[in-house]
């Protein structure tokens, strides 16, 4: 059972609420700012270009052959998080398991550590043609076989899949897309509907823009400043078809070591400010790195080191996590961020009621009277349709057999929500009477 609100208690909850999603923007959940702050460490297993020498770019076209000293470092870094109590996300490209020595991989899963897919050539998802690709298939494009390009992107998903089973014996732990986007697959629901018919339930494709330096510049207290607002941008949420998108934090070492040059002091400086932001406001940071290139600006592990000391040092208000512990509780939040009811005051026959509910990163407060909307504070609650003229409208489909609610309301014509749909714990949705006897039972959650 819900406990009940007063109305001036209910309005102070709702402004900060309000506050922390304006200042988060969208793609920010109502489930972001609340509880314990979650800290992953993420390690994408890939070559990287530029890395041990400025020089080098063959790596562009073998991504997975990976060299001895960065599988060295990878499998000291995974030790030394799981010696500091939390579990290292490794995401690796299918090309690596054609090596002849995957027993340090093996090794790392053995220990605990997930492992996702990462495409198997560090293929572009977005691509539009083939020569957007990969740089293997701008030199060889027989590879592909006369595939589209969207089937080769599906194909190049489904190969390192069934690259992990075969030689490590274990089912992808998660996707992330090679590159980050600013929008993630916000404006692509076919590769997201893609990724779910490959089985995956979250995703991590989102790194969001941020303030960086000119080459080999020190980073000034505006942009890492501006870093740490970027993090506002990197907040876990839900896509309308319900594939979860977990955010890559800014800045990454290849951000910092390619894009800045920045010297290794510099990048410790951003990721204590971001993960003590994160700490503070109990958010998710999600620290993306790669060996290929830690090992020559990091050998000593400081930034990995630093951040399990910070979560360390925060007093129980954070834990190291991996992003499948980050998935679960934003699928769990799914359910509590549908429409729900913090008073039961209104009735058919008078004014009162509220419902507060958040769907993408919008958070809204709706006061009721008579069973109509009256009043909105905040955002609109997005769905499918988002913002309709100047009304709001708001259908959330439900999650694992629950079903949601449909509504729209109008500053010309206010309406009332559509029929009632059962709700989780057997509540109705919302419609006149409908807030007599509630009762504060959460509607979509538990």
């Amino acid at each position: 059972m819900v406990h009940l609100m007063s109305r001036r208690g209910l309005l102070g909850r709702a402004a900060g609420l309000l506050g922390a999603a304006a200042a988060s923007g969208a793609g920010a959940g109502l489930g972001t700012y609340r509880g314990k702050a979650q800290i992953a460490i993420t390690l994408d297993l890939e070559m990287s270009r530029n890395f041990p020498q400025w020089e080098t770019t063959h790596w562009d076209y073998e991504k997975g052959n990976l060299n001895e000293e960065t599988k060295r470092y990878s499998v000291e870094a995974a030790r030394r998080v799981k010696a500091a109590g939390g579990l290292l996300h490794f995401f690796v490209v299918g090309r690596v398991l054609e090596q002849a020595d995957v027993s340090w991989l093996r090794e790392i899963s053995e220990a605990g550590h997930p492992i996702g897919n990462h495409t198997y050539d560090h293929v572009n998802v977005l691509a539009g043609r083939v020569e957007d690709l990969q740089f293997r298939f701008q030199r060889s494009p027989w590879l592909l076989r006369g595939m589209s390009v969207q089937e080769a992107i599906r194909e190049n998903i489904r190969l390192a899949g069934e690259a992990m089973k075969s030689r490590l014996g274990i089912e992808a732990a998660g996707f992330r897309t090679p590159g980050g986007f600013h929008g993630g697959l916000r404006e692509h629901p076919g590769i997201r509907s893609m990724l779910q018919e490959l089985g995956f339930g979250w995703v991590s494709s989102l790194y969001p823009s941020h303030p960086n330096t000119q080459p080999m510049e020190e980073p000034s207290g505006a942009v890492l400043q501006g870093i740490v607002e970027a993090q506002k941008q990197a907040q876990p949420f839900v896509y309308d078809d319900g594939l979860v998108e977990i955010p890559m934090s800014p800045i990454s070492d290849i951000g910092a070591f390619r894009g800045g040059r920045w010297k290794l002091e510099w990048f410790l400086r951003s990721v204590r400010e971001c993960v003590e932001w994160t700490i503070e406001t109990g958010g998710v940071f999600d620290f993306l790195a790669h060996p290929s290139c830690l090992y020559v600006v990091d050998p000593e592990f400081r930034a990995i080191d630093l951040i399990c000391e910070l979560v360390g040092g925060s007093g129980g208000r954070a834990e190291l996590v991996d992003l499948g512990a980050i998935a679960a509780r934003v699928q769990g939040g799914v359910k509590r961020k549908g429409v729900f009811f913090l008073t039961t005051e209104g009735t058919e026959d008078t004014e009162g009621g509220w419902i507060m509910g958040s769907r993408g990163g919008d958070v809204a407060v709706i006061r009721l009277s008579c069973g109509f909307v009256v009043s909105v504070l905040g955002c609109c609650l997005r769905g499918e349709g988002g913002v309709k003229g100047t009304g709001v409208f708001f259908n959330h489909r439900g999650h694992r057999g629950h079903r949601g609610w449909v509504g729209f309301w109008s500053h010309e014509t206010p309406r009332k929500y559509t029929k009632n749909q059962r709700g989780f714990g057997g509540v109705g949705g919302v419609g006149p009477g409908m807030l007599r006897g509630v009762g504060g039972v959460l509607l979509n959650g538990g």
